[in-house]
């Protein structure tokens, strides 16, 4: 099973997990394959939500600081909002790398 010997017993893995990023590191998925499935073993789908939570949540706040440039008409709302979401979501891609490569 990949890299590392797990014991059906204790329902563990024997040796750490090599991403990492585990709380506990002898522990798969953080103890949930069910809902934390990785063939790689090295990226869970909560690590997957929690990525595009904070890329949807920059790319929000960044288009609502945007949204002020609505009092001055439509055209610059437009614009605001466009360019405050895509700096926004610019700026939450590079918190997800950044807190991958770390």
């Amino acid at each position: 099973m990949g890299h590392r010997y797990y014991d059906p017993t204790l329902g563990r893995f024997t040796q750490p997990d090599p991403s990492g990023q585990e709380k506990n590191a002898y522990l798969y998925a953080e103890g949930d394959p069910v809902n934390g499935i990785d063939p790689s073993g090295l990226y869970s789908i909560d690590d997957l939500v929690t990525d595009i939570s904070i890329i949807g949540g920059s790319a929000g706040a960044g288009a609502g600081i945007g949204g002020g440039a609505c009092f001055f008409g439509p055209q610059a709302c437009g614009v605001g909002v466009g360019i405050g979401g895509f700096v926004g979501g610019a700026f939450g891609v590079g918190v997800v790398v950044g807190r991958h490569i770390a």
